[in-house]
């Protein structure tokens, strides 16, 4: 058997302010908010119904600062995962030297692949390599 839906009372809605100051929160509002979420148990959209003008990302948001809620990442004691190794950057608008081509088309022919082949160039990513190599050198051989 299936158990009968909980039927709550309806709520009448927040009165809109006419000074409504966005961002500031009447105590009235913050109770209606605790309320909503913990007694009644609804979802945002059905929330944001009983507050005009409020969004429902604006709703949770507040809602998780009442809380006192910080995200896992906020939380400096408490790594999220092990740090990940720096990759190697570029430097923007550097041009590729025609050693450097002729090194790219021999990895290339050799089938190395991209992240391979960034072991042997200084300052370049495996992306910079696949880009370069499909906007200039594809097609072109040694």
């Amino acid at each position: 058997m299936r158990p009968k839906p909980l039927v709550l009372p309806p709520v009448e809605p927040v009165k809109p302010r006419v000074d409504m100051s966005w961002g500031i929160y009447t105590a009235e509002e913050d109770q209606r908010l605790l309320d909503l979420k913990e007694v009644q148990r609804l979802g945002w959209r059905q929330i944001a119904q009983h507050f005009p003008g409020r969004s429902q990302g604006a709703l949770r948001t507040h809602y998780y600062r009442l809380k006192g809620y910080t995200p896992p990442k906020a939380k400096a004691d408490q790594p999220l995962s092990e740090p990940r190794e720096r990759r190697k950057k570029t430097t923007p608008g550097r041009r590729y030297s025609d050693e450097e081509n002729r090194l790219l088309l021999r990895l290339k022919a050799k089938g190395l692949t991209w992240p391979e082949m960034v072991e042997h160039f200084q300052d370049r990513t495996a992306a910079s390599l696949q880009t370069h190599w499909s906007t200039n050198l594809n097609g072109k051989t040694l």
